[in-house]
């Protein structure tokens, strides 16, 4: 499933373009298959036009011995206009088409390899990609140097995940030990970079990029060539496309270099556009999400949900998210006073109305911590 849309004219827009009411026009999706459930929702808001694209795949490919038991999740933030995130989605030419015909990966997967052997494999696939897309613009006479997406992908084969991002679209994969949230991928992004209270080992290696070239970079106009007064400024310091800011070894000062981890089957992962990290945290849109799917939420239901509060939390950005539910292990993790609240809060639910429902179960833990994040997320919604 592609979360796809024609291709429209490239058009470099302000980043402060904005509409006056948010369109709100969802667009909601889900699936199972392989062991898991997902739900994918997206929404323009605030934005005069769409351009982030998703792709969502419960199996690649059926009957492939290696594809037939992977699935596959991205999501593509494009800026600049849609050209480049929409072409990362597009039938026969799409980067989960470019993935899946790499024999290195496939032989990688096969044979379930370490995790340093994937991210050289990631680094060479995501650069390959990205000249890929160099010459398809060339090839088109589209000039689209000012056009690019960020990416944040998922693929899942057995019980082994990579994730991977160039960008600040963001993944986190929910480890369940003692709430501990593990696998969150990198926000290659210049507000990460110039704010000097960060200084973990991947922002010190980004910043570390940056030394020798020959930029300006601030807070409101971004990453920008120097003595560029008139240009553009990018607010991303990796992506796809943007290959005006980048030399012809596509090593300047934006690259699709990503940043990837591995990890195991866990309980729930996350995958969404920046529009929806502006306004909340990788801890509330996890606990948000397990709070609303052990209250026996559609995954898909829970998407859409968490889109609706980042739009009522003040997001003016596109939104796009993609939940992906490990079925069992939601099950099998699931606190024991969980269990016992179901058959009272299904009592309560027939005579509480849906606002007063979180307040007449606040004294268990788990409504305690949905009063939490509906002071943050303004409501907590349920079905």
């Amino acid at each position: 499933m592609n979360g796809a849309a024609k291709l429209v004219r490239p058009r470099r827009q302000s980043q402060n373009e904005l509409l006056v009411q948010p369109m709100l026009n969802y667009s909601c999706a889900g699936g199972s298959g392989n062991g898991l459930s997902y739900g994918v929702c997206t929404v323009q808001g605030y934005r005069p036009h769409m351009e982030d694209r998703y792709t969502a795949r419960a199996s690649v490919r059926t009957g492939h011995p290696v594809y037939g038991q992977a699935s596959f999740f991205a999501v593509y933030d494009g800026h600049g206009g849609d050209w480049v995130s929409t072409f990362c989605v597009r039938e026969k030419c799409s980067f989960l088409d470019f993935l899946i015909e790499d024999e290195q990966l496939t032989s990688l997967l096969a044979q379930q390899s370490p995790i340093c052997d994937y991210r050289d494999c990631l680094r060479r696939l995501f650069l390959g990609y990205d000249r890929k897309i160099r010459r398809e613009i060339d090839y088109q006479r589209n000039r689209a140097d000012s056009c690019g997406s960020t990416a944040v992908v998922l693929l899942i084969c057995r019980r082994h995940l990579l994730l991977a991002n160039c960008g600040d679209s963001r993944g986190v994969v929910y480890i369940d030990y003692g709430n501990y949230y593990n696998r969150v991928t990198v926000d290659h992004s210049v507000a990460h970079i110039l704010n000097k209270e960060l200084s973990t080992v991947e922002i010190r290696t980004e910043r570390q990029r940056f030394d020798g070239l020959r930029y300006e970079m601030d807070r409101d106009r971004g990453l920008r060539k120097p003595h560029d007064k008139l240009g553009h400024g990018l607010m991303v310091t990796r992506a796809f496309g943007d290959y005006d800011f980048k030399g012809d070894d596509l090593h300047n000062l934006v690259t699709a270099e990503p940043s990837s981890t591995t990890a195991r089957h866990e309980r729930l992962a996350a995958l969404a556009s920046d529009g929806l990290w502006d306004v909340f945290t990788t801890e509330e849109v996890c606990e948000f999400a397990l709070h609303q799917l052990k209250r026996r939420s559609s995954v898909q239901t829970v998407a859409r949900d968490l889109l609706q509060c980042a739009l009522e939390a003040g997001s003016r950005d596109n939104l796009t998210l993609v939940l992906v539910c490990f079925d069992k292990n939601i099950e099998l993790a699931l606190p024991q006073d969980v269990g016992q609240l179901r058959d009272e809060t299904d009592r309560l639910a027939d005579a509480v109305a849906r606002e007063d429902l979180a307040r007449a179960t606040t004294e268990t833990e788990v409504q305690q911590l949905a009063q939490r994040l509906a002071a943050k997320m303004v409501r907590i919604t349920s079905e």
